[in-house]
């Protein structure tokens, strides 16, 4: 029975991999695309990190497990960080461990809490502090030392020295656990770099000499994403040295990286549609009448990343902070009995406030008004508008935002106090974030009967029934995702086997949860915040 490793760069995209390849700078990397198949991987129809890797772990898109960001809104309005325990659908770590074949995990997101499987787990984002138990079995976390789960420098403008020296650390710290770990048992080993996401987020303007927040001095750290995917590239190298024949090798990310313009701001295009409505008390008519005026939390962000104060905001505790945002038009503000249509989560999707016939009229009424939505320059800026259905399926459905769009070439960005950050529909991208999510990630497969130098089409939801055809593990039946068979020459035994499917007729996952303490939850929110995140 063949083995599979996966190796997880988040973030990483063929927009950089492919042009640095050519020029030789990512050897390891090229080495495995001239020897395999390759593709685009597309990611979740919200490319974040949370449902796209829970869409990778399960093989399912986000209407079924049930993951559709780093938090959810609450009946109440209010938001709580989701976590595993949001997982509705067995993972590929509980699936492999059910054929009694052995597994290690290393950094996948949303694997905390951790939960029992056949093997070792270390639990990925969004937990990143040690304080918690974040393995599986828990005394794993004892043999660890100083591991590093995420940084801990927050971007300051000034401080890129501190940071990249973090991110080289992180890599190499984990290079070390999974070097240690892939020498145990084990018939399914995957480990996730998230590095690459970060430097992405924080670094592309330095080296994308068009960018519109670039500054004198930006030059300098241009070479700093090259060099932690370089980092990445030597890590890979490390590992692929324990693949043996009869293991196959895949390369992915959650999704892409790229630029990011403008930060866009929909809950004022709602409010001046008249769909959400703000409160009539004196003290919001106030808060209103200045943000109008330019008393908004963008202005006094852009003011306190100036004087290098961002760390400090991240630091104050979520009370303090609810008490700094009430100082502005903030959700504290929004009449609920009376909006009908709001946007809480990120990349901005619009959830409809309304029942039956109602709704279904507002959710068409406001797609068809989107399309008049202009940026500063008069051109369009919205690509793609979606409901719910028509992107995604299954029991879940009911979590989904309501309306989902794309933004023009995802150039613009939903930062984490979008709600209401600026009186203006677009603003200054603040805190540092130059870089954003895009669909694109990547997927390169290697392997005894893999097409060698080969381009194929693939999504997030595939890669798991791939895996687990290649390991002769049943598929469950109500994945998503399709075996790559494509990858494969037709005389191969991976094309010429057919695929096996569970009897079980459902994927549903039936786990004892511990819930997140309230500690945990805050936590959490705020590496979210410092990450650039809304939470």
């Amino acid at each position: 029975m063949s083995k599979v490793m996966i190796i997880g760069i988040d973030g990483a995209s063929f927009a950089l991999i492919k042009p640095w390849s050519e020029k030789g700078l990512l050897p390891n990397i090229t080495r495995l695309m001239r020897s395999g198949t390759y593709s685009n991987l597309i990611s979740t129809p919200l490319p974040m990190t949370g449902p796209s890797w829970s869409s990778f772990m399960t093989g399912m898109n986000p209407g079924k497990h049930g993951v559709y960001d780093f938090i959810e809104v609450t009946p109440d309005y209010k938001t709580i960080p989701t976590s595993s325990n949001n997982l509705m659908a067995k993972t590929v770590f509980e699936i492999v461990s059910d054929s009694r074949r052995r597994v290690v995990s290393i950094n996948v997101p949303y694997t905390y809490p951790p939960f029992k499987v056949n093997g070792y787990l270390i639990s990925g984002m969004p937990i990143h502090s040690k304080d918690y138990d974040f393995t599986y079995p828990p005394d794993l976390k004892n043999e660890l030392g100083d591991y590093i789960i995420l940084p801990e420098a927050v971007y300051e403008g000034d401080n890129e020295d501190d940071i990249l020296s973090e991110l080289n650390i992180m890599i190499e710290k984990r290079l070390d656990v999974a070097k240690r770990l892939i020498k145990e048992d084990w018939d399914l080993f995957v480990v996730v770099f998230f590095a690459s996401d970060v430097v992405g987020h924080w670094f592309w303007k330095h080296m994308d000499e068009t960018h519109p927040m670039r500054r004198p001095g930006d030059e300098r750290y241009k070479d700093a994403i090259l060099q932690i995917y370089q980092k990445i590239d030597s890590a890979v190298g490390e590992l692929i040295k324990f693949k043996d024949e009869d293991t196959y090798l895949i390369v992915m990310s959650d999704h892409g990286m790229g630029p990011v313009h403008r930060n866009f701001y929909i809950n004022n295009w709602l409010l001046e549609k008249g769909y959400l409505k703000l409160r009539k008390r004196a003290v919001t008519k106030i808060k209103y009448f200045l943000h109008n005026r330019g008393w908004t939390l963008e202005n006094v962000l852009d003011i306190i990343q100036k004087f290098k104060m961002t760390k400090y905001l991240q630091q104050t505790s979520e009370q303090d902070r609810r008490l700094l945002l009430n100082i502005f038009l903030s959700i504290s503000d929004i009449d609920w009995s009376r909006t009908k249509a709001y946007s809480f989560t990120n990349f901005a999707p619009i959830y409809i406030n309304a029942k039956g016939e109602e709704y279904e009229r507002l959710r068409k009424k406001i797609a068809e008004e989107m399309p008049e939505i202009r940026d500063e320059k008069g051109e369009r800026a919205i690509d793609k508008i979606c409901f719910k259905e028509e992107v995604f399926m299954g029991d879940q459905l009911d979590k989904a935002p309501d309306i989902i769009y794309y933004l023009r070439d995802m150039i613009y960005h939903t930062p984490r106090y979008f709600e209401f950050g600026s009186n203006k529909l677009f603003g200054t991208v603040g805190c540092g974030m130059s870089g954003t999510h895009k669909m694109e990630g990547i997927f390169i497969i290697t392997g005894e009967g893999v097409k060698k130098d080969f381009e194929i089409d693939a999504n997030i939801v595939d890669v798991v029934p791939t895996a687990l055809h290649l390991m002769d593990v049943p598929i469950p039946p109500d994945v998503d995702g399709r075996v790559l068979k494509d990858s494969f020459i037709k005389d191969s035994w991976p094309y010429k086997k057919e695929v096996k499917y569970s009897k079980s007729p459902s994927n549903r996952r039936k786990i004892s949860k511990k819930e997140l303490s309230k500690q945990e939850r805050e936590s959490i929110k705020e590496k979210l915040r410092g990450l650039g995140y809304h939470a």
